[in-house]
């Protein structure tokens, strides 16, 4: 078989990649590993740029939504009031919607394909193709072994891989891959007395350079995590704060998600033919929340926008790759805070701060991100702590976030 673009990974960002190519009139696949479209649950939480890019949310994918946010260190507590309310939505019913989607514009979906390779291969019109093969795991009868069969296709205009942290598109592309965290957290019954539409983050430095949180996802429901390190008994951690909480789990979600780093650079080419990474593959997740829902999205609205207008990915990623990098040094500068930086950091965020942080998402922070200092001048010290603190730490503490980054990047 031949397509102008072969997507691997019907992850939500090769979804929606493929979606916005065919309905521009290119013939497209997606090829996903998964044997169908069910995917793994998993409740996150978005902010309202999800409906700048899908329109309106559907109620098959809106658990909830979050007026709310809470943060609390070891000694303060503050909390914002969303102007624009942050959906919850379900990964899975998301992943089911942006399928059928695909699939209405015209894009195929093959299931049950593993990534094995790729190579250049010369066309009859004297240009190239990339040739990429899967194995095609094919069930017979129940008494009968799995056969597995080398499926190839080729992709004459461009190659999107949206196969996740570990992808193995960046691999046999020579493009490295993004540093990684484990993320894990808890279902649980709502603790009595909690606000259905408060969501809240603790800080303790002396258990995690991250955080804990607690989302609810309904009246009655709520889900409660930690982000992962190298090192630490992440269970454990978190089934103490459960304990702490009262929380009873009821069930468990976790994966594997990747952080961005300025230096990543998800592109590449085979021959003239382009070789885009999007999503988690090429690490577009905010580093200050490990969010990438809504990042992936924009990943791959710009390799869209690099195939169609033909212009470089490199250019198109240019206002996503600038978010991403503000979002990476709160990140480093946060890093040089302890319990007691975070407790004169919230204890700083008067009305005004508040305010303004309730009017701006998450995933548009560049062009207001400048303005808090002007409405917060009391932050001023906080980030000078910040600075000084990353430089008490010295140079092997400064690579923290950088602890998995691959050694070619």
């Amino acid at each position: 078989m031949k397509f102008d673009i072969v997507i691997v990974g019907a992850s939500t960002a090769g979804l929606h990649a493929a979606r916005l190519l065919a309905e521009q009139g290119k013939s497209v696949s997606v090829y996903e590993r998964r044997p169908n479209h069910n995917t793994e649950r998993r409740t996150l939480i978005v902010t309202r740029a999800l409906r700048k890019i899908l329109g309106e949310i559907p109620e098959e994918v809106t658990l909830h939504q979050i007026e709310i946010m809470g943060v609390s260190s070891s000694q303060e507590e503050t909390a914002i009031h969303l102007q624009d309310p942050d959906p919850i939505v379900e990964r899975a019913a998301m992943t089911d919607l942006l399928t059928r989607k695909a699939v209405k514009a015209g894009a195929q979906i093959f299931y049950g394909r593993r990534f094995k390779g790729l190579r250049e291969i010369p066309t009859e019109n004297g240009g190239n193709a990339i040739d990429i093969s899967f194995e095609h795991s094919r069930v017979g009868h129940p008494k009968q072994e799995t056969a597995r069969q080398t499926e190839r296709v080729l992709a004459t205009q461009a190659i999107i891989g949206a196969d996740g942290v570990l992808s193995d598109v960046a691999v046999a592309s020579n493009i490295a891959r993004p540093p990684s965290v484990p993320l894990i957290q808890a279902e649980c019954p709502l603790p009595t007395n909690w606000k259905p539409d408060d969501c809240r983050v603790w800080f303790d430095l002396d258990k995690t350079k991250y955080f804990y949180w607690l989302i609810p996802e309904s009246s009655s429901v709520c889900v409660a995590g930690l982000i992962g390190e190298k090192g630490l008994p992440v269970r454990l951690l978190l089934d103490n704060f459960l304990g702490k909480m009262g929380l009873e789990p009821s069930g468990w979600q976790s994966s594997q998600v990747a952080l961005h780093h300025p230096r990543l650079k998800p592109w590449s080419s085979i021959g003239d033919i382009p070789v885009y990474l999007i999503g988690d593959a090429a690490g577009q997740v905010k580093v200050t929340t490990v969010g990438g829902t809504v990042t992936g999205f924009e990943g791959a609205e710009a390799a869209c926008r690099a195939i169609l207008n033909n212009t470089s990915y490199r250019r198109e990623l240019r206002t996503l790759k600038r978010e991403l990098d503000l979002h990476w040094w709160i990140r480093w500068a946060l890093e040089g805070l302890d319990n007691k930086g975070f407790d004169t950091l919230i204890r700083a965020m008067s009305k005004g701060s508040q305010s303004f942080l309730s009017r701006y998402d998450r995933d548009s922070m560049v062009p207001v991100f400048w303005k808090l200092i002007f409405v917060e001048p009391s932050l001023i010290p906080v980030g000078i702590r910040c600075l000084l603190g990353r430089i008490s730490k010295g140079t092997q503490q400064s690579k923290n976030i950088q602890e998995d980054l691959p050694e070619d990047l």
